[in-house]
């Protein structure tokens, strides 16, 4: 499970039973269930609606029936993202173009647990390229637009970073003079606004206020929860320094893709190249934007901006192509395409499943990440059934279990989906009365000494790099 998930599954399961009770309207009975608590959960409800409908319908093992929906959304705006490439540029180049984008270890960490983050940067990647074919195409334009006021919508109601892509679509169609198309966006705003109220019935009888929180919360969360994340050898909260964004993003970049996005200039050659080029440009300055302005989340490494990513990988796609073409011998641009491609997929099999925790070569990989006091895990990716399956089998019965960094959440889930004892005790906070302390090395919120002690029973390393252990008090 990721961080807050245990949070989205309860408000999941609390739909759940209110659909089985008969779905009352009544203020008393459906407002306690659609109401979410701001600190751990301060997202719109409808990436909590997929899970309840999924849960329901499909029987696979926890926790894939809840993010079975998160599954097939993304996989739906990624597969249209590559028809539209395909339209234009082929389905050879459009197969490199995906390829490019999705086999980056950060990236398709997100996409693969079906986080909130991984829906984000489909969508924008998605959106960008309606964006595109929007402003360049001459037929089809109805279809088009209808798609775009859909994805917004939902990317609204998922994660306010989903509504703030409207920014750069205004500003590319801006740049473009494309007065009809800007009027089309502002309609998108006002819809998917409706949208969120529609389908958030704890704004109901404050439409406005309900807006108003979902626009200023978000940005005002630092005053309430303080992230802390281990950044150059110092802890810091919410606000890391601006060049965080930099160091994080060309630390974790797949590093054959730095040379090649440079290489992305040469594309203006090409008139489709060009078009797309300029399209992707103000999505890519936005992410900078944001990245290095003051109070914007930059906690749990790239996490909250890693929508900026995909941009990184078109652009990358589109210098390998620019380069190769100077050659002008396709064979071998392929065979460098595949190259790149199974190196990428190597470097991602190699720290599957934990691709929150990778480095690339350029910071001489995770060791080379702890040595410069970065942080090196970030959610719980490595409680997994390898690790549960431990824990059945090797804790005493009765045994008192504790994590930390303190989220005891992620083990009461467990415990209540059957993939831990039921034998086990689960305080709400840890205490030293543990049998079995789990210790996850984040390093901005556990610190070295209490890692460090203790006799490890089991242990998971990363290019010889611990990054979870459990203690022994039994």
């Amino acid at each position: 499970l990721s961080w807050d998930e245990s949070i989205y599954f309860e408000f999941s399961d609390g739909l759940r039973k209110w659909g089985r009770e008969g779905f009352s309207l009544k203020p008393s009975e459906m407002v306690p269930v659609w109401h979410f608590q701001r600190v751990h959960d301060p997202h719109p409800p409808f990436l909590k609606i997929l899970p309840a409908i999924s849960a329901s319908l499909v029987s696979s093992p926890f926790p894939l029936n809840y993010r079975i929906g998160h599954l097939l959304e993304t996989s739906c705006f990624l597969g249209i993202s590559f028809s539209l490439l395909a339209l234009d540029f082929g389905l050879i180049s459009a197969f490199f173009a995906m390829g490019f984008v999705l086999l980056q270890p950060r990236l398709f960490h997100e996409l693969l647990v079906a986080t909130l983050d991984g829906t984000m940067l489909a969508g924008w990647l998605l959106m960008a390229l309606l964006s595109w074919r929007i402003a360049n195409a001459e037929r089809g334009r109805g279809v088009l637009w209808l798609l775009f006021f859909f994805v917004h919508a939902i990317l609204t109601v998922s994660k306010l970073t989903g509504f703030f892509v409207i920014f750069p679509v205004l500003f590319y169609f801006f740049l473009q003079k494309k007065l009809r198309s800007l009027v089309y966006a502002g309609l998108a705003i006002v819809s998917s606004l409706l949208f969120l109220v529609l389908l958030s019935p704890a704004y109901w009888t404050s439409p406005l206020a309900g807006i108003s929180s979902y626009l200023l919360y978000p940005l005002m969360r630092f005053r309430f929860v303080n992230v802390v994340t281990f950044y150059l050898g110092s802890v810091y909260g919410e606000s890391l320094p601006w060049h965080a964004f930099f160091v994080y993003s060309l630390s974790t970049l797949p590093p054959l893709l730095m040379p090649l996005i440079l290489c992305s200039a040469w594309a203006r050659k090409d008139p489709a190249r060009r078009s797309l080029l300029f399209a992707l440009l103000p999505f890519v300055a936005f992410w900078i934007a944001v990245g290095i302005a003051p109070r914007t989340p930059k906690n749990d490494g790239v996490r909250q901006f890693v929508a900026f990513f995909p941009f990184l990988g078109l652009l990358a796609w589109m210098g390998w192509e620019a380069l190769g073409k100077q050659f002008r011998n396709t064979p071998v641009l392929w065979a460098s395409g595949f190259a790149i491609l199974l190196i990428h997929a190597i470097s991602l099999i190699r720290v599957h499943p934990l691709e929150q925790s990778y480095y690339n070569f350029w910071v001489g990989g995770l060791q080379g990440a702890e040595r410069m006091g970065l942080e090196i895990v970030y959610d719980f990716s490595a409680l997994n059934a390898e690790a549960l399956d431990w824990l059945n089998k090797e804790v005493p019965l009765n045994s008192v279990l504790t994590i930390q960094p303190s989220w005891q959440p992620v083990l009461a889930t467990y415990q209540r989906k059957g993939l831990l004892r039921p034998d086990f005790r689960v305080p709400d906070y840890p205490d030293d009365s543990a049998g079995a302390r789990i210790f996850l090395h984040r390093k901005g919120m556990v610190p070295e000494v209490a890692y460090q002690s203790g006799i490890s029973v089991y242990e998971k390393k990363i290019e010889n790099v611990s990054i979870f252990k459990v203690v022994k008090k039994f």
